[in-house]
């Protein structure tokens, strides 16, 4: 062994120790136990039922979407432009691999623009 390989070496070693240290030392610092979490005040929300609105393209949407997610971020999103429904749903398809067939996002697009596009008005009800 040359004495460069023993001197990385003990630099390891050193470095080593230091990490290990660190860690008996942060674990002593916060109790090194994990603490019991009293759940009796804790209140249990129910889930909630989401729906589409009715109409032609609504079983594309709940098919292809509820794949991967629920319906609320599509409720969450009322509003949006028929441009900006389509930039979505290629954005699911890129960014998370959402499997959409390119024949369903016409259908998907017409249906989101029509019943939750910008041009529709929303009472206190939806």
């Amino acid at each position: 062994m040359t004495w460069i390989s023993t001197a990385v070496g003990l630099r390891f070693v050193k470095m080593l120790a230091v990490g290990m240290l660190g860690a008996v030392l942060v674990d002593a610092s916060f109790g090194g136990a994990a603490e019991t979490v009293d759940y009796t005040n804790y209140v249990e929300i129910p889930e909630l039922e989401w729906e589409l609105a009715p109409g032609q393209g609504a079983e594309i949407v709940e098919t292809n979407c509820t794949a991967c997610h629920s319906l609320a971020p599509i409720l969450q999103h009322r509003g949006f432009t028929r441009e900006q429904w389509a930039a979505e749903i290629h954005k699911m398809q890129k960014r998370y691999g959402a499997p959409i067939d390119e024949q369903d996002i016409g259908p998907m697009v017409d249906y989101l623009a029509a019943n939750y596009g910008k041009e529709i008005t929303w009472d206190a009800k939806n």
